[in-house]
């Protein structure tokens, strides 16, 4: 089954002062993507081609308390609208060579090296895409944690 990354947009006095299970339950509601073992390659595939960091980015705000991996994090709406500007200006060529030199800590060794691999993490890819587009659009930050 593996860790699950649950990402959602929302603005960012919501999240001050959150409890743990008020997190727990803003991360896992309908709202949110829930990105299966994937996002081990599309968080840093992200961070490449936005140069943000391999955890999408490197210094997000921390928000509540551990949650079994951590605790949320929380990206500041300046920095998903840079993001996704990034990303909105990421072509196929541009996706491909950074897939193509894309080296992360959390990827398991083999799992992304064949068509299969590479069309999973590109699925991560285009829901944590939607995800700060839609953010972006909205003036919002994303709130995220692997669980």
């Amino acid at each position: 089954m593996g860790m699950r990354a649950h990402l959602i947009a929302v603005d960012q006095s919501s999240v001050e002062g959150l409890s743990d299970d008020q997190v727990y339950s803003l991360l896992n509601s309908s709202e949110a993507a829930g990105i299966d073992k994937s996002w081990e390659a599309a968080f840093p595939l992200v961070g490449s081609i936005a140069g943000t960091g391999m955890m999408l980015v490197d210094d997000p705000q921390p928000i509540g308390g551990d949650l079994g991996f951590g605790p949320a994090m929380f990206i500041e709406p300046g920095q998903v609208n840079a993001i996704a500007a990034h990303l909105a200006q990421a072509d196929e060529a541009t996706i491909e060579s950074h897939w193509a030199t894309l080296e992360s800590p959390f990827m398991q060794p083999g799992m992304y090296d064949d068509d299969w691999g590479k069309d999973f993490a590109m699925n991560g890819y285009r829901q944590i895409v939607h995800v700060f587009t839609t953010a972006a659009a909205a003036s919002q930050g994303v709130l995220f944690a692997i669980l």
